[in-house]
């Protein structure tokens, strides 16, 4: 996997761009990327597409096309019902995108968390929702307590905080030192909370104590997801470096990595009992980990687009996966068996309730007709540059400069953060090409799931000394 470039600037237009154009890898490496800033009090009308030439201080230049516009998004929790495939509510309120849902225990209920640096707690059919707010940055995530008492949400501004779903206020606050990017997890028992933060890293949460418990190393790229099995021993985590890497949560040692997805790996999920895991990619494909002896996962089913994400029915009857629209795959043999139409833009973000009769989703549209532009930590607007970066040729005169403009267009970038000081930037190359290899129709399972060992450390020993077994 391509590593993720991050870049720290100072607020300003003129030092925006700048940040655009100044990169020299680019030309170093002979990479094609696509770039992306953020600009703060531009003219969020100014959409045109300019171009720059740009040299380098090895003599080599670049020829960057970018263009501006505003960065908006889709505040629209939608909530379904997947076995009538019929749109049950439609929760509007929030300013900024929502990134994370999660229902309450007796399903009544639904956490939502979003860009505009609040959660919001609403009752199903019922009154207005209560107003988390107090974080100073976007929320990357949030969860409800197992009790239904309390809700925790993480934020980029470095905290876990706790509140109280009755009044909406803050009970508690974990420090935790970092931006914490990605959806959190929380053990079965309400003990333990798992999140992935900017610099790679899972932070673990010990939530009796509100102290941090210790910081899991290994990715080597952002976490994506992360998810604790019933028996509250086992993490997993999902991340952009392409594997799923298992963790034992009671001494913080590594106890597996799971590669197979081609590019990055976008969301995992335990099993009903953590008999298995699934897990979704960049390359389309959703895979369950443990229930064969596929040393890369097994492929329980295949799209034609990224897979953002996913969530398992309480019982693991069937996986839901976010992307062009909402799609159901039955378990054990991954076939598709329903696929809910959503709005314009795609679903981001999936959540299945307890007794699996609803499922909750938000959208992502960053097109310019948005209703919802994204602010930063002052509240003023934030204007997206977007540009495409090629090396010239020795003749100038041979550079597709209409291929420039059309690839600015259609860019692909992430704006990771605005922070008081500065803007967090990235620069990522575009994704991989998703996966056209021919793959059977996916076999049935050749473990039952019956005869699996019930915890979670006999599983993994028994799956790694199998994958031994077949690869010898």
């Amino acid at each position: 996997m391509t590593a993720v470039w991050p870049f720290l600037v100072s607020p300003g237009r003129r030092l925006g761009l700048r940040a655009v154009l100044a990169p020299d890898f680019l030309a170093r490496e002979r990479r094609t990327d696509v770039l992306t800033a953020a600009l703060r009090d531009s003219d969020p009308e100014d959409t045109s597409v300019q171009t720059r030439v740009v040299r380098q201080p090895d003599g080599s230049r670049l020829a960057v096309a970018f263009r501006r516009r505003p960065l908006t998004s889709d505040a629209t929790v939608r909530v379904y019902s997947p076995k009538h495939r019929r749109l049950r509510y439609t929760l509007t309120g929030h300013t900024g995108r929502v990134v994370s849902c999660d229902f309450s225990p007796d399903g009544g209920q639904l956490l939502t968390t979003a860009w505009d640096h609040t959660a919001r707690l609403w009752r199903l059919g019922g009154d207005e929702p209560v107003k988390l707010a107090g974080h100073k940055g976007w929320l990357g995530g949030g969860v409800i307590a197992p009790d239904g008492r309390g809700a925790y949400t993480t934020s980029w501004d470095g905290t876990v905080r706790r509140w109280d779903l009755a009044t909406g206020a803050e009970v508690q606050r974990v420090p935790v030192g970092v931006a914490l990017v990605s959806p959190c997890a929380i053990d079965p028992a309400g003990t333990v909370l798992a999140v992935g933060g900017a610099d790679h890293r899972v932070h673990v949460v010990d939530l009796r104590t509100g102290t941090l418990r210790g910081r899991l190393t290994g990715h080597t790229d952002r976490v994506t997801q992360c998810a604790i099995a019933p028996d509250g021993r086992t993490l997993a985590s999902a991340s952009w470096d392409g594997t799923v890497r298992v963790w034992d949560l009671v001494t913080g040692s590594a106890a597996d990595r799971l590669a197979g997805h081609d590019g990055w790996v976008t969301g995992c999920a335990f099993g009903p009992h953590g008999e298995w895991i699934a897990s979704t990619g960049w390359d389309g494909t959703a895979r369950v980990w443990g229930d064969s002896a596929e040393p890369a996962g097994r492929v329980v089913a295949e799209w034609s687009d990224p897979a953002p994400g996913c969530a398992v029915h309480p019982r693991g009857g069937w996986l839901a996966v976010p992307g062009r629209s909402l799609r159901i795959a039955a378990l054990p043999d991954g076939a598709p068996v329903r696929s809910i139409a959503g709005p314009p833009g795609r679903v981001e973000a999936v959540a299945v309730s307890p007794d699996g009769r609803l499922v909750a989703t938000t959208s992502a549209d960053d097109g310019p007709d948005g209703a919802n532009p994204v602010r930063d930590g002052f509240g003023r607007p934030i204007t997206l540059v977007e540009g495409f970066a090629g090396a010239i040729p020795e003749d100038p005169r041979a550079l597709d400069w209409e291929r420039l403009h059309a690839r600015c267009a259609d860019a692909l970038g992430h704006l990771l953060a605005a922070e008081p000081t500065g803007l967090l930037l990235e620069s990522r190359p575009e994704p991989p090409a998703l996966a056209r290899r021919a793959r059977p129709h996916p076999s049935p399972r050749t473990v039952p799931l019956r005869s699996l060992p019930a915890s979670m450390a006999g599983w993994w020993s028994s799956r790694r000394a199998t994958s031994r077994r077949v690869r010898s």
